[in-house]
């Protein structure tokens, strides 16, 4: 059984990478190696993620379609703002912010095969801190 972090940094956030670095080069005109330095990756990541190789898969961005503005809008933020720390920032708030959504928690639990887990919105400390 994954837990809801795992699912999101195994299935989401390696899609939102990739959309990333096609956002980044196609619409910025970046290169391989100037968005591995932007994103803190090899340039052999951005190769794959380029090509599909890695992290593309189809059923989340149909489960997820809001990731390509997601991926579009964050791919702004990082060539506006330089500051790495701020980079982080972004990412952990799509995190947060896709994984307080019912969408997110139906994902985990047919990625877990959980029948009957609501944890996420039944659990009050979980939902105090949101």
């Amino acid at each position: 059984m994954l837990q809801p972090c795992e699912v999101m940094t195994v299935k989401i956030m390696p899609m939102v990478r990739a959309l990333i670095v096609n956002a980044l080069m196609d619409e910025h005109g970046l290169k391989q190696t100037e968005v591995s330095d932007l994103l803190g990756i090899t340039q052999a990541s951005v190769s794959h993620y380029r090509t599909k190789k890695r992290a593309y898969d189809r059923k989340v961005l149909k489960q997820f379609p809001e990731l390509q503005s997601y991926a579009k809008a964050l791919s702004e933020k990082l060539i506006e703002e330089k500051d790495s720390n701020r980079h982080i920032s972004l990412f952990c708030t799509l995190c947060r912010d896709l994984r307080s959504t019912e969408e997110f928690c139906s994902f985990h639990r047919n990625t877990s095969e959980l029948k009957d887990c609501n944890i996420c919105f039944e659990d009050p400390d979980l939902n105090d801190k949101r």
